[in-house]
């Protein structure tokens, strides 16, 4: 046996790890259909404890996963029936009791959906998996995420859904600092609305050191990085994202945003249509190739996408971007009527003066543009990480006012 892009046998990889076993394993799909073949391995003898072979439809992933931990987790049972050895310490993080454990992959799979109900009960099957066991900091790392997600997408308000998320990412590391995800959720939050952008790198660097298959860390760590201007840098960590997690709809949208936000249009176009081919009820990629129709000569499809991802992620924070999109396509009429109603919402703070920025900026109203930036900057907005490189903005990048935003958010050149 050996491990994936190396030539070392399973016995020096559980010695560099420092494991007792090693679970190796294959996913292959063909249509609608994945083949999940695992096996686990211990590393000293490099005996084979257990296998097995899943087909499934792809939409079963998740009650694929769970069946596989589960028969894991009965294999290591047995082998540590007449041993000293605990399997929490010989398979490297506890996963909690079983019953806490099974709650936080319900968690995760209502989270991978992206949408408000999905986030709702994805907080109360972690924290139900916390009430299982209080030192669980999978279900820690579950809700700091949940709650970033939230924020950034409108579903919470980010001064509450941020300062959660940290909290709970920090209980996490205090638990296990050697958490990977922890450190992930961590990191995205303070992107997100601390702006700490050197502290941030530092904890995804740290995530991606601690679990290099981890591949929401490379996922967000794309996202930081295209939002720092490092284009090339990003689109790396976005493909070696999808490599880790082919059949996850987020993380291949993302490397169609990671062209979109280098400008690379026709790339992301292309891409895109493939992950909306694939995942057709999946809100979050028609919002990935609506925002990269509005940079072409298909902006009336633009208008069509974005629609189409709010009726089905339920994101408030989209009729901005679709505002925008008919101000692109030169429906006037239509985009100030939603600037009106999103004027409205700002008095019961539902709505984004990002978003409003976005809509006076496409009708060429640069001065209501600024003002309104510099409110979504007062508010701490989530859109705010992507001042920097935004394409949206382009039309404001020449204006001496542009540099002094950036300089408010520590993203100056």
């Amino acid at each position: 046996m050996h491990y994936k892009h190396t030539d070392k046998r399973v016995d020096q990889i559980a010695r560099e790890l420092g494991v007792n076993y090693v679970l190796e394993g294959s996913v292959r799909r063909v249509g609608s259909r994945i083949r999940i073949s695992a096996q686990l391995i211990e590393g000293r003898t490099q005996r084979h404890v257990w296998a097995d072979q899943y087909d499934r439809e792809v939409r079963d992933v998740l009650t694929v996963q769970s069946e596989v931990v589960r028969a894991i987790a009965h294999a290591l049972d047995e082998q540590f029936a007449h041993s000293r050895e605990s399997p929490r310490t010989a398979v490297g993080h506890p996963l909690g009791n079983p019953e806490s454990f099974h709650l936080y992959l319900r968690g995760r799979h209502e989270w991978n959906k992206r949408t408000a109900e999905g986030f709702q009960k994805a907080i109360e099957h972690f924290t139900a998996a916390i009430d299982g066991d209080p030192a669980y900091a999978r279900a820690y790392a579950g809700l700091a995420d949940t709650y970033a997600v939230m924020g950034s997408s409108g579903l919470m308000a980010i001064g509450d859904s941020h300062p959660r998320g940290r909290a709970a990412a920090m209980k996490a590391l205090e638990i296990d600092d050697t958490l990977g995800e922890a450190h992930a959720a961590l990191a995205t939050i303070l992107t997100d609305y601390y702006w700490d952008w050197t502290e941030a790198e530092r904890h995804f660097r740290r995530a991606i050191e601690l679990n290099p298959s981890y591949a929401t860390a490379r996922h967000w760590f794309s996202f930081y990085l295209g939002s720092m201007g490092r284009f090339d840098e990003g689109l790396a960590e976005a493909r070696r994202a999808r490599e880790l997690d082919p059949l996850s709809p987020v993380i291949d949208a993302n490397l169609g945003l990671a062209y979109f936000r280098a400008r690379r249009y026709e790339d992301a176009v292309t891409h895109l249509r493939r992950t909306v081919a694939m995942n057709p009820q999946f809100g979050y990629a028609h919002l990935c190739l609506g925002l990269a129709y509005t940079q072409g000569v298909m902006v009336e499809q633009a208008v069509l996408e974005l629609q189409i991802a709010k009726a089905r992620s339920g994101v408030p924070n989209l009729d901005g971007l679709i505002g925008y999109a008919h101000a692109r396509s030169g429906r006037r009429r239509e985009a100030e009527t939603i600037l009106a109603k999103l004027q409205e919402r700002t008095t019961t703070g539902v709505a984004s003066h990002y978003e409003i920025a976005l809509v006076h900026a496409a009708l060429g109203d640069r001065d209501r543009a600024f003002k309104s930036l510099d409110q979504a900057i007062d508010k701490r907005e989530w859109f705010v990480g992507m001042l920097r490189v935004d394409p949206l903005l382009d039309p404001l990048r020449s204006d001496p006012r542009y540099e002094g935003l950036l300089r408010r958010v520590g993203l100056s050149s």
